[in-house]
């Protein structure tokens, strides 16, 4: 199985890494450097480098977001973009749907069937995501970009989202970067460091 990089053009710096697979991620690939020193990590390693599509991907995720309002929630919204670099990354469009659950877990025998539901829906058009559910939208962003899980769910009981998020890295937060570089100073790397503080 090939790697896959994904880049585009910078206009100062040329081209730029924008996404790349776990392949990738694994030989050390990260977003933001240049084409030419990925394709040096990635070796001998078969691997395609193709230019980002940024228009595609935006249709894909409105069309995405018009399957989950059909068939999850009627509540459905594309993430929206900040102005400003938080936690050392600035995201160049939207990468995340954002669903307002409220009592729809009912319908689905509960709040875990209903993230089934959610992945089936995702490996029906190719795709594999990581999901969660929460109190808040922050909560279940940050569980869904920064927990780690095998099964790429979290279902966090309403109350308990301090436990959950405690072990995080300040990146869930979405703080901006020179916040999170003035708390790693001060030797506070998670959620839970900062809230105890």
């Amino acid at each position: 199985q090939q790697a896959i990089v994904l880049w585009s053009q910078d206009p100062r710096r040329g081209r730029l890494v924008v996404a790349c697979c776990a392949q990738a991620t694994a030989a050390g690939v990260r977003p933001g450097m240049t084409v030419a020193q990925g394709a040096a990590l990635l070796g001998e390693l078969p691997h395609v480098l193709m230019v980002h599509d940024s228009h595609a991907d935006a249709e894909a995720l409105q069309e995405l977001a018009l399957r989950c309002a059909d068939r999850l929630t009627p509540l459905v919204a594309i993430e929206p973009l900040d102005p400003y670099l938080w936690a050392g990354q600035t995201l160049h469009q939207p990468q995340s749907l954002v669903l307002d659950v409220t009592g729809i877990g009912n319908w689905f025998g509960g709040e875990q069937p209903l993230l089934t539901a959610a992945q089936r829906l995702l490996g029906e058009v190719g795709l594999r995501g990581q999901l969660a559910i929460a109190d808040t939208v922050g909560a279940a962003w940050a569980m869904a970009h920064c927990a780690k899980s095998p099964q790429g769910t979290w279902c966090i009981p309403s109350g308990e989202q301090h436990t959950a998020l405690d072990p995080l890295r300040i990146a869930g937060l979405r703080v901006r970067t020179e916040q999170a570089l003035t708390l790693r100073r001060l030797g506070i790397d998670s959620i839970g460091a900062l809230r105890r503080l």
